[in-house]
């Protein structure tokens, strides 16, 4: 045997070796480890944070959308007392429109400070700022429900 066959025969025979020292290290995605892994990667980024970010936005925009769109009927629609003393719906005319402004300018100061402080929380401590801002989220996702379900009147 020359000293080239004897070289290909070591590179076969490692070669070898470490494909099924590989194939028995496989584990399927569904293992454990992997799970606590992947929460553990999602709980060190800013994903997260990005998304909830996005849904508290988006909820808050779409409610301004609607205050807005439904200026007319605020009178017999908005249920929040602070936004109907903002608003001094109860002192309107008939046919008036409310003024939206200082409404409109705290509700959008409301969630930029909401978001501050997520983001403040979550790089503070990781894992409180998850709860609260899936919290907040979700209590977004459920207000977006809230205005978008038609209600019937009795």
């Amino acid at each position: 045997m020359s000293l080239s066959t004897s070289l290909f025969a070591n590179e076969r025979t490692s070669l070898n070796r470490s494909s099924v020292s590989l194939m028995a290290g496989i584990e399927p995605w569904f293992c454990g480890r992997h799970i606590a892994t992947f929460i553990a990667r999602v709980r060190t980024s800013y994903v997260p944070l990005v998304i909830h970010s996005i849904v508290i936005a988006a909820v808050s925009l779409y409610d301004m959308f609607l205050t807005v769109k439904y200026a007319e009927q605020l009178k017999y629609l908005e249920q929040n007392p602070i936004g109907r003393w903002m608003m001094q719906l109860d002192y309107l005319d008939n046919g008036a429109l409310p003024d939206l402004t200082l409404f409109l300018s705290a509700k959008s100061i409301g969630t930029l400070l909401v978001l501050t402080i997520l983001a403040l929380l979550f790089h503070r401590q990781r894992r409180i700022g998850h709860s609260v801002a899936l919290g907040v989220s979700g209590s977004q996702v459920l207000l977006a429900w809230y205005l978008s379900v038609p209600t019937f009147a009795a």
